[in-house]
């Protein structure tokens, strides 16, 4: 089994058994020569990305300059080989009733060109039993995240071509990958080794972001729980300058009450004076009467009379002085609370 060089005139193609993952408006049709696999080794390329998911497959991209015309050449032949055979045998086949230009409108381009960079790509599946090697034919372990910045040589299988009832397409395998040694002289596996640090680096870098934003995220809740404490103290402020208030108002009507109590204790006590001068006053006029009924009897009985009347009008005075006091005793005040001046 050998890999083809110059595009085959002899291409056999046939219907595939269709297989457990296909649906039934799919199917492969086979591409063999000389009753083989059809293989074809490329020229140098680049696999940007490495290994990557398509669909439920592996897939990888093959990346080669405009320069390596006969590969694309090469490819392009294979697609109008393809138009035309699923035309000539679209009845046998797919019972379509299709135009050779509608096929052609239907299939799906094997390579995607770039002229930005003078680039062609050719996006491949990767074989069950892939195997890669370095630039001395040592295996080189890999997994499904493969990635090579190294340039590499691959080994293909043209499988055949892919048929749905949405379109029709080219499905490309890779059976074996070698990766050559760049111009640095670094090797693939040293590379792939280097990425792994790198990413393990750039791991710990995000986890230190993470840690850094929860941190900050604390703080910023900090400042809130603070305002909150500050605003129950302030509450707490204002119920405790709102008590004294209350306590001021409390006292402002209990003082009051007692300027009340003595103010009506005065007025009581001018209507005492009042109701004690006119007592006195009674006397008075009692001792006259008494002093006209008797006649004048000269001028020691005229100071008898005066005599006697002062010493009532003392004892009229002091009577009133004892009742008031004894009226402000009652009321809870002491003697010296009131200071009462004799009218005589």
């Amino acid at each position: 089994m050998e890999a083809v060089s110059s595009f085959p005139t002899d291409i056999q193609v046939s219907q595939a058994t269709r297989t457990a993952t296909e649906s039934a408006n799919q199917f492969l049709l086979k591409f063999s020569h000389k009753e083989s696999p059809l293989l074809l080794q490329t020229p140098v390329a680049h696999m940007p990305g490495g290994f990557h998911k398509w669909g439920r497959r592996l897939s990888c991209d093959l990346v080669f300059p405009l320069s390596h015309a006969m590969l694309f050449e090469w490819i392009q032949k294979l697609e109008t080989f393809s138009i035309h055979h699923l035309f000539e045998n679209q009845q046998t086949w797919f019972q379509g009733d299709l135009t050779e230009e509608e096929i052609d409108n239907l299939f799906v381009p094997p390579m995607m060109v770039s002229k930005l960079d003078n680039t062609f790509t050719i996006r491949c599946h990767l074989g069950s039993s892939l195997r890669i090697f370095d630039h001395e034919e040592k295996p080189i372990p890999h997994d499904d995240k493969f990635v090579t910045a190294a340039p590499v040589v691959c080994l293909m299988e043209i499988v055949g071509i892919r048929c749905s009832s949405k379109n029709f397409k080219l499905e490309i395998e890779i059976k074996q990958i070698q990766v050559l040694q760049d111009k640095s002289g670094i090797t693939p596996v040293k590379q792939q080794d280097t990425l792994v640090k790198q990413q393990d680096t750039l791991v710990k870098q995000q986890d230190t972001l993470v840690k850094q934003q929860d941190t900050l995220v604390k703080q910023q809740d900090t400042p809130v729980k603070q305002q909150d404490t500050l605003v129950k103290q302030q509450d707490t402020l204002v119920k405790q300058q709102d008590t004294p208030v209350k306590q001021q108002d409390t006292l402002v009507k209990q003082q009051d009450t007692p300027v009340k109590e003595q103010d009506t204790l005065v007025k009581e006590q001018d209507t005492l004076v009042k109701e004690q001068d006119t007592l006195v006053k009674e006397t008075q006029n009692t001792v006259e009467d008494e002093y006209e009924d008797e006649g004048e009897e000269g001028e020691e009985g005229e100071d008898a009379v005066v005599l006697l009347y002062n010493k009532a009008l003392q004892k009229g005075v002091m009577a009133r002085d004892l009742g008031v006091l004894q009226y402000l005793e009652g009321k809870g005040f002491g003697n010296t609370q009131l200071l009462l001046q004799p009218t005589l």
